[in-house]
């Protein structure tokens, strides 16, 4: 180990190329401080910006207030696509707060499409006229919860955003 260190030590202080080895050293170690300097930036704006959008999503969620029924409908459309493959299928009509509709929907798709309109910011009440089409294919995957998306969606960002200085070398 003391050879190590001494051959570690002729090879910084030679006087020849020493002083050339240490500042090569000195700004890879710059340069990584930096570099990491910036990921931790990146990430704190983006964690931030998450968080904007979780409090804007509760805000949302906790307002009562009456919303206008081309909204709610363009909303309930909106979810209709996430929950099942023949959204264009269905007809939504909206009456203060009041959704219906009309169809046919695959046969694993209904429930969860129900309870999903059900959830949308403004549905007072759902009615249901779907019929059920064994024959149409259902939705293969479940739609992923809002606290999912957040969770892979920052760890894809963070590993990108580390892996960012390593592309750049």
């Amino acid at each position: 180990m003391a050879a190590g260190i001494g051959a570690l030590l002729m090879f910084y202080l030679d006087p020849a190329r020493g002083r050339r080895r240490r500042a090569l050293v000195r700004d890879k170690v710059v340069r990584a401080g930096n570099s990491a300097a910036e990921v931790l930036e990146g990430t704190r704006r983006d964690l931030g910006n998450r968080l904007q959008g979780v409090k804007a999503r509760v805000q949302r969620m906790r307002d009562t207030s009456p919303v206008d029924d081309a909204v709610l409908s363009d909303r309930v459309r909106a979810q209709l696509g996430r929950y099942t493959t023949h959204a264009r299928d269905l007809q939504v009509d909206v009456c203060d707060g009041e959704v219906t509709l009309r169809g046919a929907v695959a046969d694993g798709e209904a429930s969860r499409l129900l309870r999903a309109v059900k959830r949308v910011p403004g549905v007072c009440e759902v009615m249901d006229l779907t019929e059920v089409n064994r024959s149409l294919p259902a939705v293969s995957s479940r739609a992923m919860s809002v606290p999912a998306m957040l969770l892979a969606a920052t760890g894809a960002a963070l590993a990108a955003r580390a892996a960012r200085p390593l592309l750049r070398a």
